[in-house]
Formats: C-alpha cells, sequence, structure tokens
C-alpha cells in the first residue's frame, strides 16, 4: 500500500518553483511540472544548459555550414528548457507530455541541421512545454 502511495506521489503536478539562487531554466518554465521533475530541477537545468552550450560551441568554433546559426541559437535556450521541463498534463494519464508542435516548427526551421525526432518525438499541440512561456513571444514573433 506504502509503494502505491509514493508511485502516486511522485506524479503528481505542480506548478515549477523558481530556486534562489535562480537556475538556468527558472525564467522560462511557467507550467505544471511532474513532483520528480521539480525534485530534479537542478539536473535538468545542467541538462538544457549543456544542451545549449554545446549548440553555442559549434556556432562559435565552426565554419561549416551545417554548424547552427544565429537565428537557431536565439530559440535554444528556451527550447531545450522546454525539453528538459515536459508539461505536467495530470498526475496519472500524462505527467510528462512533449515540447508545442508550433515550438518543434520553429526549432525545425530555425536549426534545421540540428535534432527533431529525439527532441519532439512526444510533441503535443496543447498543453505542452512551452505553451505558456512563449505566447507572447509567438504573437511578436508573428507580427515582426
Amino acid at each position: 500500500m506504502l509503494f502505491l502511495l509514493l508511485i502516486v506521489t511522485s506524479s503528481a503536478c505542480e506548478v515549477y518553483e523558481p530556486n534562489n539562487p535562480n537556475y538556468y531554466c527558472d525564467d522560462i518554465v511557467r507550467w505544471p511540472v511532474a513532483v520528480d521533475v521539480q525534485e530534479n530541477a537542478w539536473a535538468l537545468n545542467k541538462k538544457a544548459y549543456s544542451l545549449y552550450y554545446d549548440l553555442k560551441t559549434r556556432y562559435l568554433e565552426s565554419n561549416d555550414t551545417n554548424a547552427p546559426s544565429l537565428s537557431c541559437l536565439a530559440v535554444a535556450r528556451e527550447f531545450f528548457c522546454a525539453y528538459s521541463f515536459p508539461f505536467c498534463l495530470d498526475d496519472v494519464n500524462e505527467p510528462k507530455r512533449g515540447v508545442c508542435s508550433f515550438f518543434c516548427d520553429i526549432w525545425a526551421t530555425r536549426c534545421p541541421n540540428e535534432e527533431y525526432d529525439l527532441y519532439c518525438k512526444n510533441k503535443a499541440s496543447t498543453d505542452c512545454s512551452f505553451s505558456v512561456a512563449l505566447m507572447t513571444s509567438v504573437i511578436v514573433y508573428l507580427l515582426f
């Protein structure tokens, strides 16, 4: 019985709580996450930062046409944070949904030489990572 209680508790959704001092994705994640995601915030922030740092390093050090572009770097931090902190829809059925479909489309357009299937295999059109945080940015992006 205690085992079942632990399983249910570990998959509950909660509003992401920023840390003090702030971690890499704290100003981006504005959607509910699973409890285990919140508990592993430090490691997940490190993962998102590492993905961004590797991309930025390839941008700075490569003259290759397959190197990431500046427009790719412009969305990479937010994209990697959305990927690292999956949206929690409900406690039982979908505690970890994927990155928003529209953000995957932006990623594919701006970063055509970067991994897509890995990051967007669980993409979702609604109730997804970055749906709240990017709303204003998408409107501005579409206007200009």
